[in-house]
């Protein structure tokens, strides 16, 4: 496997959220194993290159300003939890959405950006281990894919036509299934978001655009 950045989506439950600072307690990466049988030790993880720069992003929009900040990161026995402090409300307009969303309970999964040094094959033949990482970003991240959550969101009015263009996504629009990935034999540039991905590339090439977003597939 080359060092290369790798997305790692969890789906765990927030802890607390405090409007008044805008801050949402939350763990960001836990030592349960993904659909694709991967599992990340919590002890292995390396902050130091992350706390220069605790930026929090959008499903991994490195082209896109930081819609928060980690005011706390640390491991724990249930795994890494972090506290994202949103920027006050007008700062960032996506960062309004995606706080909103969150603290409604539209989005729910975060995901780890994130450079491999130590892995190992998993024992049940399915997935890695990684046992010694270190932490560049996390971003909230609109995975799973549910079109119904999604749709209802936008009838209330909490996604703007910027947020749809950064999703790639069409009111109804339907998600593609993911690719088969041979994570054995070479690992995609992300292992997070290949619904996502999917279905944002397809859309923007229907429209002739480019996307500038991290490719996962």
């Amino acid at each position: 496997m080359d060092t290369q950045m790798l997305f790692k989506a969890f789906n765990p439950e927030i802890k607390s959220i405090d409007e008044t600072t805008r801050t949402i307690a939350h763990l960001i990466s836990t030592e349960s194993p993904d659909e694709d049988g991967d599992v990340i030790e919590t002890k292995g993880w390396d902050f130091s290159k992350f706390e220069k720069n605790p930026i929090v992003l959008f499903a991994h929009r490195r082209d896109e300003p930081p819609i928060g900040r980690a005011i706390r990161i640390e491991a724990t026995a249930r795994g890494i939890e972090a506290s994202t402090q949103f920027p006050p409300k007008g700062v960032n307009p996506d960062a309004d959405i995606v706080y909103e969303m969150n603290r409604l309970g539209y989005l729910k999964t975060w995901s780890v950006g994130f450079i491999p040094h130590e892995w190992e094959p998993m024992s049940s033949g399915k997935g890695q281990r990684f046992r010694r990482q270190t932490l560049y970003e996390y971003s909230s991240v609109p995975l799973p894919a549910n079109p119904e959550a999604m749709n209802l969101a936008i009838s209330k009015g909490l996604v703007n036509a910027r947020m749809l263009d950064m999703l790639g996504w069409a009111k109804g629009a339907a998600i593609a299934p993911a690719p088969a990935v041979d994570i054995g034999v070479e690992f995609q540039k992300g292992l997070l978001s290949m619904e996502f991905e999917a279905a944002r590339q397809r859309l923007r090439s229907a429209r002739h655009v480019n996307g500038k977003g991290n490719r996962t597939s």
